[in-house]
């Protein structure tokens, strides 16, 4: 009987373990979650980081590759000792090959209430051409 419990336990550890190993994978390669908007003047990037201050945020293009690195920091308290965490912290990086031609100099980004907004203006090439049509 105390081998059938101690084995129930251990099962069940494992399977926790397990749980929480898939949870991280999957939330670590979905991190930050994007969402992105076009119209006929460019495209919007949207992204989910909360409680990162706007310095830990960097954002580079380079050879039509959009690249953002966050790093979430630890809140530090002394007088405080953790009894569960499920805030992951560290450093997570996105990258996105845009299929498209922006306007570099014309990149605004801002970060507000959690959401950081990326403005990519098209490039005047990669704007759709209105064409006239001239009655007979």
């Amino acid at each position: 009987m105390w081998l059938s419990r101690w084995d129930d336990y251990l099962w069940n550890d494992i399977a926790d373990i397990m749980n929480t190993l898939n949870q991280v994978v999957r939330n670590r390669s979905e991190y930050p979650a994007f969402r992105m908007y076009e119209n006929d003047d460019g495209y919007l990037l949207m992204a989910e980081v909360p409680g990162i201050n706007p310095e830990d945020i960097q954002i580079e293009l380079n050879d039509n590759v959009l690249t953002i690195n966050v790093e979430k920091k630890p809140e530090k308290n002394e007088n405080l000792t953790v009894l569960r965490n499920e805030i992951e912290y560290g450093k997570f990086v996105r990258s996105f090959q845009l299929p498209f031609k922006v306007k570099e100099e014309e990149i605004e980004a801002e970060y507000k209430y959690g959401v950081l907004k990326i403005l990519l203006p098209k490039a005047e090439e990669e704007k759709p051409k209105k064409i006239a049509i001239k009655s007979a």
